[in-house]
């Protein structure tokens, strides 16, 4: 039997406590670990929406008659879990100038912010890779926010060619083209120029709306035509056939417009959006309701703010969000007063501040023009690739 001195049980005692206190610093800190890392998973997984009530009859009042800011029922099961194919379906938006490319990038941040799981799609003209003159600023920009796009927003790149030979690129590139992206089960468009506040309505129509070929909204309180502000698309080559020609057809010159083309050839009484879609959160708005509403003083901007998924900035004396003008001219054109007069110059001043942080870029001259090398990008282009 051996007996231990004194010091050594003193040695021993302390060894073992030295090993006990470091196992639980070791283990408090695995813990700890543990926790951050799922508070990580959690804070960057998308967030997945849950199936909205659908109904097929259309009240064209329903939307028109709703107090603005304020929402008529409960958005409480939007977080539930589900599967849905979100790379067949997506969010797209289609440039036709080099002006536009930073509004859908914009657009596209906002979707990255809010983590949404659907693919998005960026149609621009295939003129912009084949060019090869690189002494044009705007080209050199474009293909600049074109990389950005890819890079930090994961967009999917298609380039298109013009449906018709124009000399404005208004007429040439159409909202026909969504319809050949018949890799898609389901897409959604929104009209430029505008801001997604929050994206978890637009995820959750787009992955529950019931199967049709169009669905909008309508262009007028007596909802006999739709408007192409905002669709909800199922591609389909026929359907792109068929609106393609029409759209090039020389004789057709009641065609420019796309929203004339459409409104032949998709009838209000099939091709509007339920009305239920729009009673838990606002899917669209514009900016100029604000300016029109019955009673400002009623009007709640952070009802508002927490339940309109995308406002689109246009008022008809401005040239756009994206133009500088002058503060007096805002002064002259914004609400009277309330809440409606803040959130009207807070949606303004968001552009602007989004634009400088997503792009890199300043509000241009308020001058209407003809809508109007890091590494390389690949992006699709019929049967090859093409480098950006």
């Amino acid at each position: 039997m051996v007996l231990l001195t004194s010091g050594q049980v003193s040695m021993v005692l302390s060894s073992t406590i030295v090993f006990i206190f470091t196992f639980l610093l070791f283990l408090s800190g695995y813990l700890l670990q543990q926790q951050t890392v799922r508070g990580l998973q959690a804070a960057i997984k998308p967030r997945l929406p849950a199936p909205a009530k659908i109904e097929t009859t259309y009240d064209p009042h329903a939307r028109l008659a709703r107090r603005p800011g304020f929402r008529d029922a409960a958005y409480d099961n939007l977080l539930q879990e589900t599967e849905v194919r979100w790379q067949k379906l997506g969010f797209v938006q289609l440039v036709r100038s080099h002006d536009e490319v930073c509004t859908a990038l914009m657009l596209f941040a906002d979707l990255h912010r809010d983590r949404s799981p659907a693919t998005r799609v960026l149609l621009f003209p295939r003129s912009w890779i084949d060019d090869d003159e690189g002494d044009d600023p705007h080209l050199v920009t474009s293909r600049r926010l074109l990389r950005t796009a890819v890079r930090r927003y994961k967009v999917v790149l298609r380039p298109i060619g013009p449906l018709r030979a124009a000399q404005d690129s208004d007429s040439a590139y159409s909202l026909t083209s969504i319809f050949s992206l018949a890799d898609f089960d389901r897409l959604i468009y929104l009209a430029p120029s505008g801001l997604i506040i929050d994206s978890l309505a637009l995820d959750s129509l787009l992955a529950f709306s019931p199967p049709k070929q169009l669905a909008a909204l309508p262009a007028d309180p007596s909802a006999s035509k739709i408007s192409t502000s905002f669709m909800v698309v199922q591609p389909s080559t026929t359907t792109f056939k068929e609106l393609s020609a029409a759209r090039a057809a020389e004789q057709q010159h009641s065609f420019s417009d796309d929203e004339a083309l459409f409104q032949r050839f998709f009838p209000a009484r099939s091709s509007l959006l339920p009305p239920s879609l729009e009673l838990d959160t606002t899917l669209y708005y514009e900016s100029r309701e604000l300016r029109s509403l019955g009673d400002p003083e009623a009007f709640n901007s952070t009802a508002f703010f927490g339940s309109t998924a995308y406002v689109r900035l246009t008022d008809p004396e401005l040239p756009g969000p994206e133009y500088d003008v002058p503060y007096g001219r805002m002064v002259e054109l914004r609400p009277d007063k309330g809440e409606a007069r803040w959130a009207w110059e807070r949606l303004y001043f968001r552009f602007h501040h989004r634009r400088m942080e997503v792009c890199g870029l300043d509000l241009l001259t308020p001058k209407r023009s003809s809508r109007q090398e890091e590494h390389a990008v690949v992006v699709e282009n019929g049967g090859g690739s093409t480098e950006l």
